[in-house]
């Protein structure tokens, strides 16, 4: 039996104790997936010497797949297994799984159940995705001299003070990784201030956001993951490169802990100009602008198949194509009576609001108060028939003109150019498209509140202007960036804790900009709609910030594999 170490006992009997209550509360919530035989460390995973990959819901199991599917591509043929610890990131992974992958759900942290999972799973090494630490398990694969390795970490400042009181038994356990890679300098620090060891620590970003980066290039550049047209520079520390910056570009702290190099000033010139156009479909309106507007209503009808029914002009929701909308995604509890009070400062404008709650459970409880403040509203899913062709076509246009572009430069002479979209047509069909989901969702009432998950992203493509919950009264704010890769200018309140360094970079470059109260949040959004200068410098600003950032899972994967190699050469020397 392998020995024990003192400094777990304290540990092990307070968790053993607490835990009953603490699972009661995800359990009844439907939070804590997986099968239970799993979770006390008898699984059925294992074989080959596999590496194993754990993340806990969502959004780290994307970015453990990301690097998973690297280390394919890469060479690595090693089996892998990947646990999630809930219903909705079991469901993704299932969905998405790189070849040679087993899915389970993770081992609790006590009685034994980390060293029963050890003993069926026998992984050579153990990726840990962001602050999922848990002691009894990292000790165990110490004990059994399994390479435990934490990418994308990030530590809050209120994770950074609770941990502090319990330093003592922090360190022992930082000090066992082989490799802590954190997102940020920030990071860095904290981790350091825990007592990591220094020599293991390195700042290398998070693979969360690389989906949303390719999505910027395409509709920037029109090449997947290409940065070589952008007008920023970027330094990787984890590269060693070092450069030098201009004196009008200012360096950001970027999502990754790369310091951006990037126009702080408004974005002008044809350059810009035409990277907004290309990214949003728009082409500037001049003395031709009706000529414009006609064409890309003929545009739409061929693309559909439909025909805009004409309005009666003094309708107050008529031509909503033309009326401003504001996209307010991922609200928390009370933030709805604020932004709806700014909407009403607003009144002269009269914008549509989308109005996304966190929370589906709410939904009821938000449409009883939009309507109880006097606003026409309506469900999403009551209009969704009549978007989601739209709006699905919307989603297949980036990847299109990724392949499009792909497809231009690898096919042999004899092909067609024909055959092969352009990005003007991907442009014109993306914006017709765009025009028809303004008018549909809101052709009968003022505000559409969504009551569909997953499809936020997406939304935030019609918007004028977009607005990120949680972080306007209380909380951590959510991600700013899946507005930034549509191109849209950004505003959020003073709480961003959970995306600081993303909010930071933002700020500076231009992208977005900060509120307090729902008088500077109505002065924010009057100034974005009809300012167009501004509201369209802002959205090229942050479309151009997440441009300029290199997807970060390769970087990670390859400092796993070396990471491995000299694990296994320590151990193993000549």
């Amino acid at each position: 039996m392998l020995s024990l170490t003192p400094w777990l006992w304290p540990y092990r009997i307070l968790g053993a104790l607490a835990l009953g209550p603490a699972l009661l509360g995800p359990v009844l919530k439907g939070r804590f997936g997986g099968r239970w035989a799993d979770r006390f460390g008898c699984t059925l995973c294992g074989g080959g010497k596999p590496l194993w990959a754990h993340g806990a819901s969502v959004g780290e199991a994307k970015s453990a797949i990301a690097v998973l599917s690297c280390l394919r591509e890469l060479g690595d043929d090693s089996p892998f297994v990947l646990s999630v610890g809930t219903p909705l990131g079991l469901k993704y992974a299932s969905e998405n799984l790189p070849t040679k992958t087993q899915l389970m759900a993770p081992p609790l942290d006590f009685f034994g159940s980390p060293s029963r999972a050890l003993d069926r799973v026998a992984p050579k090494a153990l990726v840990v995705i962001e602050t999922e630490i848990w002691p009894e398990l990292i000790n165990q694969c110490r004990l059994r001299g399994i390479a435990v390795m934490v990418v994308s970490g990030r530590l809050s400042a209120k994770s950074l003070k609770g941990y502090q009181k319990i330093r003592f038994f922090m360190k022992p356990v930082l000090s066992s990784l082989s490799l802590l890679a954190v997102i940020s300098d920030l990071d860095k620090e904290r981790f350091l201030a825990l007592g990591a060891d220094p020599s293991k620590v390195v700042v290398l970003g998070s693979p969360k956001f690389d989906g949303l980066i390719n999505q910027a290039c395409v509709a920037l550049s029109g090449r997947d993951g290409s940065n070589q047209d952008l007008p920023s520079k970027t330094q990787t520390q984890a590269q060693g490169q070092d450069q030098d910056q201009d004196q009008a570009q200012v360096p950001v702290q970027a999502q990754d802990g790369r310091a951006i190099a990037f126009p702080a000033q408004k974005i002008s010139g044809s350059t810009s100009e035409n990277a907004f156009e290309t990214a949003l479909g728009k082409a500037p309106q001049k003395d031709g602008e009706k000529a414009g507007e006609q064409d890309r209503e003929e545009t739409k009808e061929a693309t559909l198949g439909k025909t805009r029914e004409e309005k009666n002009s003094s309708d107050r929701f008529s031509h909503a194509a033309e009326t401003p909308i504001i996209v307010a995604g991922s609200t928390h509890p009370d933030e709805e009576e604020l932004i709806l009070s700014a909407v009403k400062r607003m009144a002269p404008l009269k914008p549509n609001l989308l109005l996304a709650p966190r929370h589906l459970t709410r939904i009821d409880q938000v449409m009883a108060l939009v309507q109880g403040l006097g606003f026409e509203a309506r469900l999403f899913s009551q209009q969704e028939s009549k978007v989601s062709k739209a709006l699905a076509k919307g989603d297949l246009f980036k990847n299109e003109l990724s392949k499009s572009e792909l497809a231009k430069n690898e096919r042999s002479k004899s092909e067609p150019a024909e055959n092969v979209l352009s990005k003007n047509e991907l442009s014109k069909n993306e914006l017709a498209d765009n025009e028809f989901i303004r008018d549909e969702l809101f052709k009968d009432a003022q505000v559409v509140i969504l009551d569909r998950m997953g499809i936020l992203g997406s939304l935030y493509r019609i918007a004028d202007v977009a607005l990120v919950g949680g972080s306007l009264l209380k909380g951590a704010g959510h991600n700013p960036l899946e507005p930034a890769a549509c191109g849209k200018p950004i505003i959020f309140g003073p709480y961003m804790s959970s995306f600081d360094n993303e909010a930071k970079a933002l700020i500076e470059c231009g992208g977005a900009v900060q509120v307090d109260d729902a008088k500077t949040l109505a002065a924010s959004l009057t100034r974005f709609i009809t300012d167009k200068t501004a509201a369209d410098s802002a959205g090229a600003s942050s479309l151009g910030f997440l441009a300029s950032l290199k997807p970060v899972a390769p970087i990670l994967a390859r400092a796993v594999l070396e990471t491995l190699g000299a694990h296994e050469r320590s151990r193993h020397p000549l």
